[in-house]
């Protein structure tokens, strides 16, 4: 009895916070030559975590960022199921806070920086700028891939501030990665909203990446602070973004963040890490969430 006390009154605080908390989010469909019409095409993996995310947001309020109306219909429909108040705001990907910066990378990358690349991913392999190096510059050979792709990711702390600047009397804000729903059971204390940050930090997930051969401090699918805390996050971002951009690196926000938390560790705090270990391992620790409800623990 104990137990189901303990569990409802976590459930209260949960669903406490999670009423309070605005939660800002967006998607963009980044189209490839073989991509097909918005009706028909695929969304692959994104179709299927799209709606275990908003049963995590359930009776909250969701500040969201689209440019096509069949993705602003997909949300209205799922939102409308799960209780979640929608404020959709349409905004182009050329439109979004850091598409000219990422121009101007861009520009550095395929040009003055392309030769030190090179040789940063061949020392670093396992490294975030190489994945994207060879995805976006070797792979694809599609400038505007890039583009659309880095702009979205360096955008969340700028789309943030902007449903900051809407929902004037909210205080806390959290930015959700709309599938963000593929860590369910796969990194501890995933049911984020059980938890309220402290005023002064950003809460966010640990990392498995790596960033100039070290692991990166944390995830950026999920920073959730107060109001007076994203603003400063907002001005650092930036800030050591513009300092990037003629870094020869193929940075995304993780990156631009780990450089942020090196300098301001303060400013953060680790809510939940990733469950490592081999395929018997996971499995185990998953079962265990779900029979013992740690997570509300």
């Amino acid at each position: 009895m104990a137990t189901a006390d303990k569990v409802s009154s976590n459930m209260s605080r949960w669903s406490n916070f999670r009423m309070k908390c605005v939660y800002v989010s967006g998607y963009y469909h980044v189209r490839k030559k073989q991509d097909h019409t918005p009706e028909k095409m695929e969304f692959g993996r994104y179709l299927k975590l799209i709606p275990g995310t908003i049963e995590l947001l359930q009776g909250s309020t969701l500040v969201f960022f689209y440019e096509e109306d069949f993705i602003l219909e997909l949300f209205q429909r799922l939102c409308i199921n799960h209780d979640v108040s929608l404020i959709a705001i349409h905004r182009k990907t050329t439109e979004l806070p850091a598409y000219e910066d990422v121009v101007a990378m861009q520009d550095f990358i395929s040009n003055a920086g392309r030769y030190e690349i090179h040789k940063l991913a061949d020392r670093f392999p396992r490294d975030k700028g190489t994945h994207h190096f060879r995805k976006f510059f070797c792979r694809y050979k599609d400038p505007e891939i890039y583009r659309q792709n880095v702009s979205i990711w360096l955008s969340k702390i700028a789309l943030v501030k902007t449903a900051m600047d809407s929902i004037e009397s909210a205080q806390w804000f959290a930015w959700v990665d709309a599938g963000i729903s593929r860590f369910n059971h796969r990194r501890t204390k995933w049911r984020f909203p059980v938890v309220t940050p402290t005023a002064d930090q950003i809460m966010h997930y640990g990392s498995v990446q790596h960033y100039m051969g070290k692991r990166l401090p944390l995830n950026a699918s999920y920073l959730c602070g107060h109001r007076r805390t994203w603003e400063r996050l907002n001005d650092v971002f930036y800030a050591q973004l513009r300092k990037s951009i003629n870094n020869a690196y193929v940075h995304d926000e993780e990156t631009i963040l780990g450089n942020v938390y090196q300098q301001h560790p303060e400013l953060f705090c680790c809510l939940g890490n990733p469950i490592t270990g081999n395929f018997l391992t996971r499995k185990l620790r998953k079962m265990a969430n779900i029979v013992l409800d740690k997570d509300f623990r």
